[in-house]
């Protein structure tokens, strides 16, 4: 998860009794964010299976992978350093190594998620636990960040996000899209 509860409590200086809805809520928004960004945020532990391998390199599901932790071809365990790879983009070169194989990758992949995003995700959650009556649209989403010194934020107002297929995110769209990682075809 993006934010642990504490986190939230403390991003949004909130102390109201939710009885359970946070975690519910930040779980829920999560899967949303991390669903529209094609990523996950946080690092876990992920197993992709590839039958009858006709494609070198082979693409991980997960990008910005931080360990390889086993390959098996066939029933045969590969030596991890054998092969080049490209962990950021989850891509493993096999050189037709593996052509007609079954093969099965273990490995650990995600990233710290980014502050705006951790914003995004907290300002949701808020506005869904308050109940607010407008809609998404009453909440003022941050349009510019800033890392200088610590950060700025911009505030602007109404929805600006073009993606339909994610209405839940609406005004938050344009923020996330520089974390949205392309997806596969």
């Amino acid at each position: 998860m993006i934010l642990t509860e504490a986190q939230y409590r403390y991003l949004v200086d909130d102390n109201a009794s939710y009885e359970g809805a946070i975690t519910n809520a930040l779980a829920s928004y999560t899967s949303i964010i991390e669903d529209y960004c094609n990523q996950v945020f946080t690092a876990d532990d992920y197993t992709d299976t590839y039958y009858r391998v006709d494609a070198d390199p082979l693409i991980l599901k997960r990008p910005n992978v931080n360990s390889l932790t086993t390959i098996t071809v066939g029933i045969e365990t590969a030596d991890v350093t054998a092969f080049t790879t490209n962990l950021e983009s989850g891509y493993i070169y096999h050189d037709g190594a593996w052509f007609g194989s079954d093969v099965e990758i273990a490995y650990n992949a995600g990233i710290d998620p980014p502050a705006v995003v951790k914003h995004v995700l907290a300002t949701l959650v808020k506005g869904y636990l308050d109940g607010f009556s407008g809609g998404l649209n009453d909440l003022r989403p941050i349009v510019s960040e800033s890392v200088y010194g610590v950060a700025s934020y911009k505030y602007g107002g109404g929805y600006q996000g073009t993606n339909s297929g994610h209405a839940e995110l609406q005004g938050f769209t344009t923020l996330l899209d520089k974390y949205v990682v392309p997806k596969l075809a």
